[in-house]
């Protein structure tokens, strides 16, 4: 975990076991932050999580990341796509709304 950074022990956020397996332990060799990662399996649903978390988790990420403003969210770009794709061929979409197509 990266040593400068306040951590607490983390449960699960899908069930709330406090239980998990280490699964690995790595260093962040692509932004170079400190300290070692540990990734856990939840002993009860399986779901891998970060353990221990940071107080602060925007504190492991840097100032361009696109969640920060420094770029398009996932999100926003796969919403961008598919409207791009719908307006290219409208017949899919006018099939879904019940339309006759010629």
């Amino acid at each position: 975990m990266p040593g400068s950074l306040a951590t607490h022990p983390s449960a699960c956020p899908i069930c709330g076991s406090a239980g998990g397996n280490e699964v690995v332990r790595a260093r962040d060799h692509r932004r170079g932050m400190p300290g070692e990662f540990r990734v856990v399996k939840c002993t009860s649903c399986r779901l891998c999580r970060t353990d221990p978390w940071p107080d602060d988790p925007a504190a492991w990420y840097p100032a361009e990341y696109p969640q920060h403003g420094g770029g398009e969210s996932v999100t926003a770009r796969a919403s961008r796509l598919a409207l791009q794709r719908a307006a290219r061929s409208p017949a899919p979409v006018a099939r879904a709304l019940g339309m006759a197509i010629p």
